[in-house]
C-alpha cells in the first residue's frame, strides 16, 4: 500500500508491468528505451503484457486476496 492505494508492479529483463490502483489499467513499459515510463505499450506488445500480466496474477494471489479482488 501507498499513500491508501494499492500498487502492483512486476519488472522483468527491461519490462515493468504496472498498475497505479485496482481501478486502473496494466501499463507496460520497456524501461531500457523508455526510463522516464511515457509510452504505454501494453497493446502494442501482447505477447509480453499477457505473460507478465499472468505471473503478476499469480504473484497476488500467492500472497492473498486483496480487498478489490472479487472472491
Amino acid at each position: 500500500m501507498y499513500g491508501g492505494k494499492n500498487y502492483e508492479a512486476l519488472i522483468r529483463g527491461d519490462w515493468k508491468l504496472m498498475q497505479n490502483d485496482p481501478y486502473s489499467p496494466l501499463e507496460l513499459y520497456n524501461l531500457k528505451n523508455d526510463p522516464q515510463e511515457k509510452t504505454n505499450l501494453a497493446t502494442k506488445a501482447p505477447k509480453v503484457f499477457n505473460e507478465l500480466s499472468e505471473s503478476l496474477r499469480q504473484h497476488i494471489q500467492r500472497g492473498g486476496r486483496t480487498p478489490w479482488q472479487k472472491p
